[in-house]
C-alpha cells in the first residue's frame, strides 16, 4: 500500500475519546517520521530488506508457535 490516507483523518470523522479524553484522530508518527508518506515508504524499506527476508522464517515460528 502506497497510500498514507489511512493514517489521517481527513474527512474529521468523530472516531471516539481516549481515556485520557483526547480526541482519536491522525496517527501520532514517530521523531523520525516527518510524514505519513516517509512513515510508509520507511516501513516498506525495512520489510524488504535482506534482513527481514533472510531472517523473517524466525519471526513466523516464534509468532505461530513452531519452537
Amino acid at each position: 500500500m502506497d497510500n498514507p490516507a489511512f493514517l489521517t483523518n481527513q474527512l474529521r470523522l468523530d472516531l471516539g475519546v481516549r481515556s485520557n479524553g483526547k480526541r482519536v484522530d491522525d496517527i501520532k508518527l514517530p521523531k523520525w517520521a516527518r510524514s505519513p508518506s516517509e512513515f510508509l515508504q520507511k516501513n516498506k524499506e525495512a520489510l524488504e530488506s535482506a534482513y527481514v527476508s533472510e531472517n523473517i522464517h524466525l519471526w513466523i515460528d516464534l509468532i505461530f508457535g513452531v519452537k
